[in-house]
């Protein structure tokens, strides 16, 4: 059913603005691979463990923060453009970050 209704969502996201939201779709990215790099390291992680949560911490923005901002009328037009653009912009990142967690 989450798929679904995240399928729906994104059908439906009107995106009116480019300048903001790629400047913080690439600090999404880039500073949750950082952060989850640094949390690896200060956990001592090594291996599939290190990997998982790198990854993890690197995924883009997810549609829910897009319902939030569209529920409470906060700027969901550039939520949905954050949304969207840190979904293409992970489509060349993470294989650029899984290289480097191998």
């Amino acid at each position: 059913m989450m798929l679904l209704a995240l399928g729906y969502s994104l059908t439906k996201l009107k995106v009116t603005s480019f300048a903001w939201p790629l400047a913080f779709a690439t600090l999404r990215l880039v500073g949750g691979f950082a952060i989850g790099w640094a949390v690896a390291l200060a956990l001592g992680l090594t291996g599939v463990e290190r990997g998982v949560l790198v990854i993890e911490s690197a995924m883009p923005v997810a549609v829910y923060n897009y319902m939030f901002a569209a529920r409470y009328n906060n700027r969901p037009e550039d939520v949905a453009g954050l949304v969207v653009l840190s979904t293409v912009l992970s489509v060349g990142a993470l294989p650029a970050f899984l290289w480097t967690v191998l």
